[in-house]
Parts: structure tokens; C-alpha cells; sequence
């Protein structure tokens, strides 16, 4: 992977030990935190993860709206998995070591947390007051999104820095004094520099290898300054060095599912 997101040191959320039924969803005790899983629409959830076991419901001013009926939803817990389903989406949860993966009713997925060779999570890694995510995909997914970017609308095989800069200079950028001289990336003038003015952590990641193109929509929900990595064959990660994860899953899996049926209130996504 590239060079932005620092692993070492990071402690991941191991193990579920308390389950609770609340509104919208569940909230588990993993390890000394809380992990919140709400359902917001059928195809649409909300996952967040306390620091020192307290949750800020409002880390930004990018959302603003207020629950309406909770759509109708199961929860299955077994000894070693929770799985929450909705007429559009499943969502499971291991308890030991703590993992979530959400899938559409079909079976295909939203997305999956990365383990590594011995089958260990990376679904949330931490550091002091940054976060570290970890998902898989496959060398032939598409990403879209994240505000004012270079290099074209797939993100592919590149790293991202989610921080608004007016004064397109190298020197502030610090990620950027780490590349070789001459480097196109320390260029402002150049088709690939970053970061641009406008940074926005919503994303699309799009399967490169389906008979049938899907679409799921990730927005974090967080004001602090991110990376973005889409580097890897087989796993994408982003990092916020402060704040809360606080992240909305929209299942799709078209475009007009993913933004339009946020928008109305008429909508039976």
C-alpha cells in the first residue's frame, strides 16, 4: 500500500461482549468501546464508534435531518455472529474477533472487512485520536468521489489527502515533502496534485468484475483530515487523524438509489 496511512501501532476492537436492542438498530460493547449500528432506511445505515465510550452525535453540520419511522428490521444473534437484516440489506457482525460485513438481500456485497492470513479483523484500527479502516475489493473495482480531485473520475491505484488547501504549494502539504524531487505530485500545476480545494468523504466503490455493475456509497462523517488509499490489489483503506467514525452505508446499488432516495420522503429504498 502507499506511503499516507501509518499502521504501526494501530490496537483494533477484538471482542463483542455485550449486545443491546435500541432504536433503529443495536449497540454493542466491544472491548472499552461502544459500536452503534442504526437503521436509517432499508437500504441505508449508519455505523458509529464511541471515543472513551462516549459518541458525539454531531461531529459535522453534513447532515442535518430528523429519524423518521424506523424501517422494519430482524436481529439474529447466535454465539458467534450478530446479524441485523432489512428487506434490502444484511449486516453481519462477529463477536470474537469484531468484524462487520454488509451484503444486499441477493447475497452480493456492500462491502467486507479485510482480515489478514491468520483471519484477523482490520475493521477499525486506532491510534490516540486517529482511526484506520481496512476493506477488500478486487483489482478491477472502480472508486468515484471525494470532492475537487485530480486524476480523473476512477481513483484507482492512487492515494488521496482530504484536506481543503487554497494556496496550491507544496510546502502546505506536509504528506507531499516526502516525494522525490521532480515528482509530478509535488507539482500544483500538474494533472495529480493533491490536495485541491474541496474534500469530501463520500465515495462510490463500484465492482470491476460483476456481470451486473453495482454501486455502494460510503460517506464518513468527519471534519478532520483524512487519507484516502486505493492503492491496493485487493484492499482499500482511509484514515481521519481526530474525531469520531461515523459513517453512512448506502446499499445501491444504482446511482439513483444511492442519492435520490435520501432525498425524498416518499422513497421505499
Amino acid at each position: 500500500m502507499g506511503r499516507l496511512i501509518d499502521l504501526n501501532q494501530l490496537e483494533y476492537l477484538r471482542i463483542v461482549s455485550k449486545i443491546s436492542r435500541i432504536r433503529g438498530g443495536v449497540l454493542l460493547d466491544v472491548d472499552n468501546e461502544k459500536v452503534r449500528i442504526e437503521i436509517l432506511k432499508p437500504a441505508v445505515a449508519r455505523i458509529k464508534v464511541s471515543q472513551a465510550g462516549k459518541f458525539d452525535e454531531s461531529p459535522t453540520f453534513a447532515t442535518c435531518f430528523k429519524p423518521g419511522r424506523t424501517p422494519a428490521f430482524t436481529v439474529k444473534s447466535t454465539a458467534k455472529q450478530i446479524i441485523i437484516s432489512t428487506s434490502r440489506m444484511e449486516i453481519r457482525i462477529a463477536r470474537n474477533p469484531f468484524a462487520i460485513d454488509i451484503y444486499r438481500a441477493d447475497g452480493s456485497v456492500i462491502f467486507e472487512t479485510t482480515r489478514m492470513q491468520d483471519g484477523t479483523p482490520l475493521f477499525y484500527g486506532f491510534l490516540n485520536d486517529k482511526f484506520v479502516v481496512t476493506r477488500t475489493c478486487n483489482p478491477r473495482d472502480a472508486f468515484c468521489g471525494l470532492g475537487e480531485k485530480t486524476r480523473g473520475l476512477n481513483k484507482r491505484g492512487a492515494e488521496y489527502i482530504l484536506w481543503n488547501n487554497d494556496i496550491l504549494s507544496r510546502e502546505t502539504v506536509p504528506e507531499l515533502s516526502a516525494l522525490p524531487h521532480g515528482s509530478p505530485e509535488r507539482d500544483p500545476t500538474s494533472g495529480v496534485y493533491d490536495p485541491y480545494y474541496i474534500s469530501i468523504p463520500f465515495f462510490y466503490h463500484m465492482p470491476g468484475d460483476a456481470d451486473e455493475q453495482r454501486m455502494a456509497g460510503f460517506f464518513v462523517d468527519n471534519g478532520y483530515k483524512g487519507h484516502f488509499d486505493f492503492n491496493g490489489g485487493t484492499l482499500y483503506r482511509f484514515e481521519f487523524c481526530g474525531g469520531q467514525y461515523t459513517e453512512y452505508i448506502f446499499a445501491g446499488p444504482s446511482i439513483a438509489r444511492l442519492v435520490l432516495p435520501t432525498l425524498s420522503p416518499r422513497s421505499t429504498a
